[in-house]
């Protein structure tokens, strides 16, 4: 079967796993080319086996390779149980089918672990060779000038050490009078994007802050209302240059539900003065954050900003050199440094903003807690 051929050659990385892992994997392979139980079982065990030994030349990193840790243990397990399905009798197997179901599945899901680690340790170790490459062309000094304002204010921006940067935060709870005021009553002048979530305006604060208003379409939307608490609910704890700032939300509730919410006495009252026909307050949620004057990444790459002429961004290796690192480290953070970790689940061109200094920030998450990293 062409399933057991193509062993790589992991033995690369035995030191960094603690293991001979070239040998045990080679032995798992020939176990179960001859169980005579449990050959379905020991089939899909071989394929998760075989894919790690695939994955594993490409390790390096003796950092990264530390989440790897357990993995020697694992494969072990894996060896006994493919091997206690050779020679047993049929009635040691009938009594133990249940055990062995059990043991299987815990084995299988254990590599599956493993296996989610990979795209991590690959996007760690990616991420170092960018670090390198900058500080290459940080030091290069015959990196040409762009005549763009654009570039020239990233430039003078730059910085030669590379450090985590985590910013201070406290969101704010704005009231509707304040949006309302800041987006010019969601004037059509000020939208500037629009999705399956809602519209996105531009607006300015009462202090001369500029703002994205991203505002829910419809608001009786389960699956909405639950992104809308989602996407509040983990931002609120992510501080990070180079993921979009949460500055706060504004939301509106029906006279229902703040009637519920009162005292008995105000209750009462409430009741008694309904049949005023009080205008009703239109329900709203909204989400505030730091707007970035420089549109998304998609924008400069396709010039997609009104100009057929190129954009800096595209123009100078340095200046994609930043991009990437920075929405790199942003992952990073999501990845290494959220509690409970996190992933974006939709990191494209679209959604990375940049700033009047070409600062990338990562946006419009879907994001999910992940945590079994």
């Amino acid at each position: 079967m062409a399933l057991w051929t193509g062993l790589g050659p992991a033995a690369t990385v035995a030191q960094l796993v603690g293991a001979d892992v070239s040998g045990l994997i080679s032995m798992i392979m020939q176990a179960a080319l001859t169980a005579r139980r449990n050959r379905k079982e020991c089939e899909q065990l071989a394929r998760r086996v075989l894919m790690i030994a695939q994955l594993l030349p490409h390790v390096h990193d003796p950092e990264a390779a530390q989440q790897l840790a357990g993995l020697g243990d694992t494969l072990r397990d894996a060896h006994e149980l493919v091997v206690s399905s050779q020679g047993r009798s049929a009635a040691y197997q009938f009594v133990m089918a249940a055990r062995q179901a059990e043991r299987f599945r815990e084995v299988q899901s254990k590599m599956d672990f493993y296996l989610i680690l990979f795209p991590v340790i690959s996007h760690i170790g990616i991420t170092r060779r960018l670090e390198r490459i900058y500080n290459v062309l940080v030091q290069d000094e015959s990196t040409r000038a762009e005549p763009s304002e654009l570039l020239q204010s990233s430039q003078l921006q730059e910085s030669t050490e590379i450090v985590q940067v985590v910013v201070p935060h406290g969101a704010h709870e704005f009231t509707l009078a304040e949006i309302l005021v800041a987006t010019k009553n969601f004037s059509i002048d000020a939208q500037i994007a629009a999705g399956s979530f809602g519209n996105v305006y531009r607006g300015r604060l009462h202090d001369g802050r500029e703002v994205a208003v991203k505002r829910m379409q419809d608001i009786h939307s389960t699956d909405l209302q639950e992104e809308f608490r989602t996407e509040l609910n983990i931002l609120s704890g992510l501080r990070h240059k180079h993921i979009v700032r949460l500055l706060g939300s504004c939301v509106t509730e029906s006279k229902d539900d703040r009637l519920q919410a009162t005292t008995p006495d105000k209750k009462k009252k409430g009741l008694l003065t309904r049949w005023r026909k009080e205008p009703e307050e239109k329900l709203e949620r909204l989400i505030v954050y730091e707007f970035m004057q420089n549109g998304t990444l998609f924008d400069h790459l396709h010039c997609a900003r009104g100009s057929y002429k190129p954009s800096p961004l595209t123009l100078s290796w340095r200046m994609r050199t930043d991009v990437l690192l920075g929405v790199s480290r942003a992952i990073e953070h999501l990845h290494c440094h959220a509690n409970p970790p996190i992933i974006h689940r939709d990191t494209k061109s679209a959604n990375i903003l940049l700033d009047k200094r070409a600062s990338p920030s990562l946006s419009s998450p879907r994001y999910r807690s992940e945590k079994r990293f």
